[in-house]
């Protein structure tokens, strides 16, 4: 009989030119109870930030000034963070309780 394939894919790929930036930014705290910071160091060159849902929706688009952001105002639940850069994109997890 026929066959078929199935391709799983991590959630946190969200992005095409994925080149290994995750070790690059500080998410403190995480798990976080309502503010959190996302840090990185400035020659990453960060030129905007995407915080989406797990379910794939976009809650806000931030474009930072400095070589870190405040997020605040999350409801409970899980989010990526989809960072791009003059160096690629990456995903950061987050998790608000």
């Amino acid at each position: 009989g026929q066959g078929f394939t199935i391709n799983v894919v991590d959630p946190a790929t969200v992005g095409q030119k994925e080149i290994g930036l995750e070790s690059k930014f500080n998410l403190f705290p995480n798990p976080t109870h309502g503010e959190a910071t996302l840090a990185w160091d400035a020659s990453i060159g960060v030129e905007q930030i995407d915080v989406i849902s797990v379910n794939g929706r976009l809650i806000r688009s931030l474009t930072p000034n400095s070589s870190s952001i405040q997020l605040s105002g999350l409801e409970t639940g899980v989010y990526i963070l989809r960072v791009k850069s003059q160096q690629g994109e990456t995903a950061v997890r987050m998790m608000v309780q």
